[in-house]
């Protein structure tokens, strides 16, 4: 089944992304890779994940839950 498309075109705003901030998922979603890029990891990952979060990190260990990630 094929689904019609419409172009889309993502441009540079010289005002930053203040209108894409106005939705809270955007807000949200910033936050969280500003969190990233920083790498603010002191910040406690149960402002950001569910207590069922799982994390695998590369040298295979596993830990589990928000806060203890």
């Amino acid at each position: 089944m094929s689904f019609p498309t419409k172009p889309c075109y993502i441009r540079y705003l010289d005002n930053g992304w203040e209108k894409s901030r106005e939705h809270p998922v955007m807000a949200w979603h910033e936050k969280y890779c500003n969190l990233v890029d920083s790498r603010a990891f002191d910040t406690p990952y149960s402002d950001w994940h569910t207590d069922d979060f799982t994390l695998h990190k590369a040298d295979g260990t596993v830990v589990k839950g928000g806060k203890e990630a």
